[in-house]
């Protein structure tokens, strides 16, 4: 899970911005995001992914 803490992060706005980076998250209320992995994402994957969340909410 991913608690957005800032005013100007929600999900609405912020699950677009992550899908086009390429990142897929599920809103799980207003400020929350689910984020799941299958069982062929690599280390790398996920490293890329939290790259792109650090990049979309700077």
């Amino acid at each position: 899970m991913l608690d957005l803490v800032r005013e100007r992060d929600v999900a609405d706005a912020v699950m677009p911005r992550l899908a086009a980076e390429g990142v897929l998250v599920v809103s799980f209320g207003p400020r929350r995001l689910r984020q799941v992995t299958r069982l062929d994402v690599h280390r790398a994957d996920i490293e890329r992914a939290a790259d792109s969340i650090v990049r979309v909410l700077a």
